[in-house]
């Protein structure tokens, strides 16, 4: 991506251990940078959600 370009990446699944992680380091892999990360998790249906 150029300096230019920019994308919004939500994710919502299952809850378990890793996912920022794994998603954060394909970003990196990829040359990509994040600027900001919120996360989400309803505890009652064990669903993360992240934007």
């Amino acid at each position: 991506m150029s300096k230019n370009q920019t994308a919004i990446l939500r994710i919502h699944c299952p809850d378990q251990g890793g996912i920022v992680a794994r998603v954060t380091d394909f970003i990196h892999q990829n040359k990509g940078n994040v600027v900001a990360l919120d996360q989400y998790t309803n505890v009652k249906k064990t669903v993360s959600s992240c934007g």
